[in-house]
């Protein structure tokens, strides 16, 4: 499953999925935890970019990650979960 996390400027927040999780950045600049993060357009295949992250077990096990907009518009960020990660996914409904 997918899940788009949105920080406005200034704002943080504590983020503590039920499992590791890969994230993305969509847009903004901030940080996840000790990693700043930041969205690049003009992206050269090879190079590193600070937009990319993941969220280890030993973070969750800790009270998970502080995610903190540095800049002055949205932050955006995008979480990759692997299957059968949520005990309760958000909107689904059970099948009878």
């Amino acid at each position: 499953s997918i899940l788009r996390l949105t920080v406005q400027p200034g704002a943080k927040t504590n983020f503590h999925p039920e499992c590791p999780a890969l994230f993305h950045t969509n847009r903004g600049s901030g940080r996840v935890g000790k990693l700043e993060v930041r969205y690049h357009q003009n992206m050269i295949l090879g190079e590193i970019y600070p937009e990319i992250g993941f969220i280890t077990q030993a973070a969750l096990d800790n009270g998970g990650v502080e995610i903190e907009n540095t800049g002055t518009e949205p932050l955006v960020l995008t979480f990759d979960f692997p299957q059968h990660a949520h005990t309760k996914t958000p909107g689904a409904a059970l099948a009878k």
